[in-house]
């Protein structure tokens, strides 16, 4: 609260770190920060994150969902056994049915445990995380997988952004090096045939070179 005395956040919290931006970079979010810290000093975050598959695959899925085809397979077998209990049930479909029926009714008593156990892992979980109690199997995990993808995704981001920056120094590096290489040879002075050239063309052009030559012929010198 305004106020302090924040013990923690709920999940749908998480959805809205990619919404807080740098003042600086409005590409730069508070997830891309999470993700860059958790990959320098948390390493070990990030590849539990990578194992999520799980929560992937139980974000899928609805228990409640689940419990109601469960409870829908054992009402489903509740009249054939009936029937082999009446006494009106002929020895035919007795013995077709009976060995079967004693099958299935195992394999449903293990589906009524294992989506008893999947029902009650889920509250521990809203109890642990303190979510409401009411709250979806579906809708918690979504919010857990939603949050690891933009995590691994943020991670890949900055891992690019990283390369990307590093290149572009190289460039502008190598740029400015052959930059500075050209400025020295520029201003190097001249020497030898070629600055002979551009010494004997500078002084054609600002008239040095005939006033030279003039004054030697008035002083009877030979030129060639």
């Amino acid at each position: 609260t305004k106020l302090g005395q924040t013990h923690g956040f709920k999940l749908q919290s998480l959805a809205k770190i990619a919404d807080v931006k740098s003042p600086k970079n409005s590409s730069i979010t508070l997830l891309n920060y999470l993700a860059e810290i958790m990959s320098e000093q948390h390493k070990e975050y990030i590849e539990c994150v990578k194992e999520f598959n799980s929560v992937h695959d139980a974000a899928r899925e609805s228990t409640s969902e689940i419990g109601k085809e469960v409870l829908q397979i054992a009402n489903g077998i509740v009249p054939i056994q009936k029937q082999l209990e009446s006494a009106s049930c002929d020895n035919a479909f007795s013995k077709a049915m009976g060995e079967w029926v004693t099958t299935a009714s195992n394999i449903i008593e293990q589906l009524k445990t294992k989506n008893t156990q999947a029902q009650d892992g889920v509250k521990d979980l809203l109890i642990l995380f303190a979510e409401p109690p009411n709250t979806k199997s579906e809708d918690f995990f979504g919010l857990l997988s939603s949050f690891a993808s933009s995590i691994e995704q943020a991670a890949f981001t900055n891992s690019k952004r990283k390369a990307e920056a590093a290149s572009k120094e190289k460039k502008s590096l190598a740029k400015s090096i052959k930059t500075s290489k050209d400025e020295k040879v520029i201003s190097a002075p001249s020497s030898g045939p070629v600055g002979d050239y551009e010494s004997f063309m500078a002084n054609m052009k600002s008239g040095v070179s005939f006033l030279e030559r003039t004054k030697k012929v008035n002083q009877g010198e030979k030129t060639e």
